[in-house]
C-alpha cells in the first residue's frame, strides 16, 4: 500500500463539538476529546490543523497500517477520534 507524503493544514477540526480546556482568555490549553469532520480528514495519511499548529501531527488509517504492514518497531499509535 502506498501513502501519499503530506504536509497539509486542514480546517477539519470541529472546535465546537470538541471537549476544550479554555485559559481565562478562551485560548486552547488542552484537548480532551477531538472531533474532526470526516469529509476533510478522508483519504489524508498526516497532517495538522491550523487551530493547533503547534499541536500534534495527526496520522490516517493509511498511514497507521502502512507502518504496521512494515513490521516497524517503535511507533505507538493512540485512536483520538473513530
Amino acid at each position: 500500500m502506498a501513502v501519499q507524503r503530506t504536509n497539509r493544514c486542514r480546517r477539519a477540526y470541529n472546535e465546537e463539538k470538541s471537549e476544550l480546556v479554555r485559559f481565562d482568555d478562551g485560548d486552547i490549553l488542552d484537548v480532551e476529546r477531538y472531533v474532526f469532520r470526516p469529509e476533510l480528514t478522508e483519504g489524508l495519511a498526516v497532517f495538522k490543523v491550523p487551530q493547533l499548529l503547534r499541536g500534534p501531527l495527526f496520522l490516517g488509517d493509511e498511514f497507521v497500517s502502512a507502518v504496521k504492514a512494515a513490521g516497524l518497531r517503535g511507533p505507538e499509535f493512540i485512536q483520538l477520534w473513530p
